[in-house]
């Protein structure tokens, strides 16, 4: 394998005005490799003899992706890598997105260079092998496949002048939804909805299930009906035929909502939502059938025992000066993931999140100093903080890692500049029972759980402004 540090192409990881630069890339379709040059350590360690050295610290061969969130493969982009001694390796990913080096020390740092759309990304902490960076990015507008219009005829039974119609369309990689009233008389209501599709392209011989669900206002009555199988046909305005839903059962009124949070969530706005997922768990968006959206922390609600299908439940809160306090916002959101229907309640325990220590609320921000931190909450949790240059527009960097701070010697380490003196704003996320290892996983389903709707999760959200000084 050749080595970047080879006569004529050694990396460089140079800062321009828009962060990390490109280097050399790969030559005859190889992986590009990286091999080591020193960095000063992170930290101070005791002298060791090699053969301690040897002991301590594990290596690893590091083979990694890094990768549109549409996994689209992003080539001749730099990744620089800081091990846990302080060797760095500079490479730059070929044609497929590939990267690799050898003989890394971890826990390891890594930061992808910015591209047009994307900051620096950085990922602090890893210990895994493989890699697998996904970037935010668009070099334009997301390409998908035209809305296709289903067509079907609702032959509904009377329910009152509260009474209305809704239909939900599902498949693996598209949904779409719309409610309309009843309107009078016995005839056939014609309702139109706009299946979208959520990917770059339809998954072979997708097939679209259509879901009609009649009810009135109060939840006293519910009347369904279903047809399975439609083709897919982008574009095109596909008539299914006239279905009459029949009555089914309900549950008694359930409680749904928040528990927890205590003091911490006191005088916030909550609001609590459910709907009844159709999809049979294979979508983590666009479940089905939204029943409620009430600005309270919890709310009694009866549901129709309708065969395969789950209840979704969702409280969140927000801070009462949130968005109205300059750029200051700070949220909790809870969800329940699918759970079958019954009569038991369902209690979703809210975490207020952490609070930031430095810099605080509105207050200034050393560029010599020692970076960003903030309080840790009770239980391990995924931390992803960005960081926003408002006087110049655009985000500076992104970083993933499971520590409560973000020390600016480690992020100097990785090559990324100075902030700029001004404005900024610093947006800090967290998804507790989250590893740093699975926001860098192979695994899409593991890569993306914290924003999987299907499974159980909590959020929470923090965005201040601050300044930087000298």
């Amino acid at each position: 394998m050749r080595r970047l540090v080879a006569a004529g192409c050694q990396a460089l990881f140079v800062v321009l005005s828009v962060g990390l630069s490109a280097a050399c890339g790969s030559e005859g379709g190889q992986v590009p490799r990286a091999a080591p040059t020193e960095t000063p350590p992170r930290v101070a360690v005791p002298e060791e003899t090699p053969a301690e050295r040897e002991a301590v610290v594990e290596r690893v061969d590091v083979s990694g992706w890094v990768a549109t969130d549409l996994d689209e493969p992003i080539g001749g982009r730099t990744v620089r890598i800081v091990d846990a001694r302080g060797a760095r390796y500079d490479v730059v990913t070929d044609g497929r997105g590939r990267f690799a080096t050898g003989e890394v020390a971890v826990p390891y740092d890594l930061v992808v260079a910015p591209g047009a759309s994307s900051p620096a990304t950085v990922h602090l902490g890893l210990l895994r092998p493989d890699p697998y960076i996904e970037i935010f990015e668009r070099d334009g507008p997301t390409p998908s496949p035209a809305r296709q219009t289903i067509r079907v005829g609702v032959r509904a039974p009377g329910c009152g002048a509260s009474c209305r119609v809704t239909v939900v369309t599902t498949s693996p990689s598209g949904a779409g939804t719309t409610t309309v009233p009843c309107g009078k008389g016995d005839g056939v209501l014609v309702v139109d909805v706009a299946h979208g599709w959520r990917g770059l392209a339809l998954q072979p011989d997708e097939l679209i299930d259509v879901h009609v669900l009649v009810d009135d206002a109060s939840n006293a009555s519910f009347a369904y009906a279903r047809i399975d199988g439609v083709a897919s046909a982008p574009g095109d305005t596909l008539d299914v035929g006239v279905v009459a839903p029949e009555p089914v059962p309900a549950t008694d009124a359930v409680d749904i909502g928040a528990k927890g949070g205590g003091e911490a969530l006191v005088d916030w706005s909550w609001t609590t939502s459910v709907a009844l997922d159709v999809s049979g768990a294979r979508a983590s968006q666009a479940p089905g059938f939204v029943f409620a959206a009430a600005p309270a922390a919890s709310l009694p609600i009866r549901l129709p025992l309708i065969p395969r299908v789950e209840v979704r439940a969702t409280v969140s809160a927000r801070h009462p000066q949130s968005d109205a306090r300059g750029a200051f916002h700070r949220s909790t959101e809870v969800w329940s993931g699918a759970r079958p229907l019954s009569v038991h309640p369902i209690a979703l325990e809210l975490a207020a999140g952490p609070e930031m220590v430095r810099p605080e609320t509105g207050g200034s921000f050393s560029q010599r100093g020692l970076g960003f931190e903030w309080s840790a909450m009770d239980v391990g949790a995924l931390y992803t903080l960005t960081v926003v240059d408002t006087a110049r527009g655009g985000a500076r960097f992104r970083v993933l890692t499971a520590e409560h701070e973000v020390p600016l010697g480690r992020l100097a380490q990785l090559g990324l500049p100075k902030l700029d003196l001004g404005d900024h704003i610093a947006d800090l996320s967290a998804s507790p029972r989250v590893e740093v290892a699975d926001a860098a996983s192979p695994d899409p389903a593991v890569r993306r759980q914290r924003q999987d709707r299907t499974r159980p999760g909590v959020t929470t959200r923090l965005r201040i402004p601050f300044q930087v000084t000298r």
